[in-house]
């Protein structure tokens, strides 16, 4: 028989992001981990700062019990899907991410890496460079030596202010860009000239293969 003259039931229902160790168990092994993550304090502290709050209204508690439910709604995304996509991301960054893009994956395979490079770049889209040489044709004959950065966030290859005004050959074809301090060359494209210089770009899927490398010259560089 129930306690008192009146029963009082309160829900929420909260939307988590979980750590992979985490969203890699099973239902009732998660339940257990965010029972022990909640502890006391939650199970606990309910009751008490129920009570002194109904006692302010002359209402006394005369017991409750408590029920923790959890379900699985998201899907895990492999940090490897992550780094074809946005092959700019560091190894932590990329499970990060993988968190966040898990929370409205697409069932679509057509649509999954657009998603992912979207939620990426809201995650880190600031510029990532690391230095380069490159000997392109130009347009008024010859090949030219010149350094530049190239952007691992979006494949951009910034030339260096020396370079900016020289006009390259608009069909001379693929343009391999050796990245310093490594043995990786890209292939870059050209797009036309600005004020700030040719467009040049190279491709994210290029860039994905050989991320390694990239990223470890990267994070060497801004040691």
């Amino acid at each position: 028989m129930a306690n008192g003259n009146a029963k009082l039931s309160i829900s929420f229902d909260f939307d988590l992001t979980v750590p992979a160790g985490f969203s890699e168990a099973t239902e009732e092994q998660l339940l257990a981990k965010l029972k022990e993550a909640l502890g006391p304090t939650v199970f606990g502290g309910m009751p008490t700062v129920t009570k002194k709050q109904l006692a302010k209204a002359g209402i006394a508690l005369e017991g409750h019990s408590s029920r923790c439910l959890v379900t699985k709604t998201g899907v895990c995304v492999p940090p490897e899907m992550i780094a074809k996509a946005a092959p700019h991301l560091t190894d932590e960054e990329l499970s990060r991410v993988a968190q966040l893009a898990a929370a409205k994956f697409p069932q679509k395979p057509a649509e999954q890496m657009a998603h992912l490079r979207r939620v990426a770049l809201k995650f880190a889209n600031d510029y990532r460079l690391v230095d380069c040489q490159l000997t392109p044709e130009q347009s008024i004959g010859g090949r030219v030596e010149m350094t530049a950065h190239l952007n691992l966030t979006n494949g951009g290859v910034l030339v260096d202010d020396a370079f900016k005004k020289i006009k390259l050959k608009t069909d001379q074809g693929p343009i391999a860009i050796r990245v310093a301090d490594t043995d990786v060359t890209l292939n870059a494209t050209l797009g036309g000239h600005t004020l700030g210089g040719p467009l040049l770009e190279v491709s994210i899927n290029d860039i994905a293969a050989n991320r390694t490398r990239l990223i470890e010259r990267w994070q060497t560089a801004h040691a």
